[in-house]
């Protein structure tokens, strides 16, 4: 036997469709909420349990829809909404060859559209060709003047006597030139010569070629510095172990010493108790032989 829970439920009717969008429409800030925070995830749980309570409060089915029913339900709606219009912008960009397929919007469309917003139609280009400019163009009538009534058109006398006096003004400006020009005999090629730039001067090459040298000296010592360092680490590393090498063959040499001198000892020992032996077994042989 199947489960309760992996029991199929009783379609949705199209009455149920448009309360519970109606009714996640109203929890759809939070519902819709990208952030995925614990405190983002207890609201959401619990807009989706306050959905159940009142779609099964209102509903007319007489069927109980749990939360995770109403979840899928809500999931599929959205898929097919949203495939629904890819579809149809997909067709308005098509060049032709095979019907033209119309899709037009339902109530659930119109609605899923007013909760997801741009994420189902997407942000409109302002700059690229898909941007569409309106180009307000005026008509032109020759009847119309860009003179107004308070302004008078110039004649012709006007026009010569400034005509002349930007000619005087002209002429003027030549006379000042002629006046200002230099006496080129007394330049030479020296005075003609640009002077060098201060980048390209001896003193400042020299001054970074100092620079760099200090420089260079500076990181050579430090080098320097750093292998005698690393050359006298090494030296005392050397000599530790040796030191430590020392030791070690000196603790094992007296306690080897030690071991040689206990064994003799016992050996000694062994030898007086053995001899004891043979004495007292020399006495009692010579008592019973004497008996």
């Amino acid at each position: 036997m199947e489960s309760n829970a992996n029991r199929r439920t009783v379609n949705f009717t199209e009455s149920e469709e448009n309360m519970l969008l109606l009714l996640i429409k109203k929890y759809a800030t939070i519902i819709e909420n990208k952030k995925t925070d614990s405190s983002i995830n207890y609201k959401k749980n619990e807009a989706w349990a306050q959905i159940e309570r009142e779609f099964n409060a209102c509903s007319r089915g007489g069927t109980y829809r749990s939360m995770i029913v109403l979840k899928n339900k809500y999931t599929n709606i959205k898929k097919r909404s949203v495939k629904k219009f890819s579809n149809a912008k997909k067709m308005m960009y098509c060049t032709g060859g095979g019907p033209n397929i119309q899709f037009t919007d339902n109530e659930v469309d119109t609605t899923i559209r007013e909760i997801i917003g741009s994420r189902m139609t997407g942000l409109t280009s302002e700059f690229d060709n898909d941007s569409q400019i309106e180009i307000e163009h005026e008509e032109y009538s020759p009847s119309t003047s860009t003179v107004s009534e308070g302004e008078e058109l110039l004649n012709q006398e006007d026009l010569t006597v400034i005509y002349k006096s930007d000619e005087e003004v002209t002429e003027t400006k030549l006379d000042k030139t002629v006046v200002e020009e230099k006496n080129w005999s007394k330049m030479s090629v020296e005075n003609l010569r640009t002077p060098k730039a201060k980048e390209l001067r001896g003193d400042n090459n020299t001054r970074k070629n100092n620079t760099l040298k200090s420089k260079l000296t500076d990181w050579a010592k430090s080098k320097e510095d750093l292998l005698s360092i690393q050359q006298k680490c090494i030296i005392d590393e050397s000599r530790q172990k040796l030191q430590h090498n020392e030791e070690k063959h000196k603790q094992e040499l007296r306690h080897r010493e030690e071991r040689h001198k206990q064994q003799l000892k016992m050996e000694k020992e062994e030898h007086r108790i053995k001899m004891d032996i043979l004495e007292l077994q020399k006495k009692t042989v010579v008592i019973n032989y004497c008996e």
